[in-house]
């Protein structure tokens, strides 16, 4: 056979340094990329996580959270004050579980029956 039985068959092998995205994704480009076009992105949030992109969160872009590399599991916080400690009008008094009171639809109502 040719020259190629040594080569891996795992994207990021060859493209990790032309990755676009930094690492940020992780190493496995086929969970969001396609051989047959890479440029379209096939990759449901909601589905595949267990962070559910609702409310506002359903307009950001995915290097809005996902900011640094990741080695082999992608992980982010799952707690608001993870990315939001700098908008925390409450300096963390009520802790990080701000859907206690506010929504991910619009964060200025606020909802207290639950407390």
């Amino acid at each position: 056979m040719g020259g190629y039985k040594e080569i891996s068959q795992k994207c990021i092998a060859c493209h990790r340094i032309n990755d676009v995205h930094g690492g940020r994704y992780g190493k496995k480009c086929e969970d969001c990329h396609s051989a047959k076009g890479w440029k379209k992105v096939e990759f449901d949030h909601d589905k595949e996580t267990s962070f559910v992109l609702d409310g506002s969160h359903s307009k950001i872009h995915c290097h809005d959270c996902h900011q640094e590399p990741a080695d082999d599991e992608i992980s982010t916080g799952q707690t608001c004050g993870i990315c939001h400690a700098d908008d925390d009008v409450h300096n963390n008094q009520f802790g990080q579980r701000c859907e206690r009171c506010h929504n991910t639809d619009t964060f200025t109502q606020i909802d207290m029956s639950d407390i």
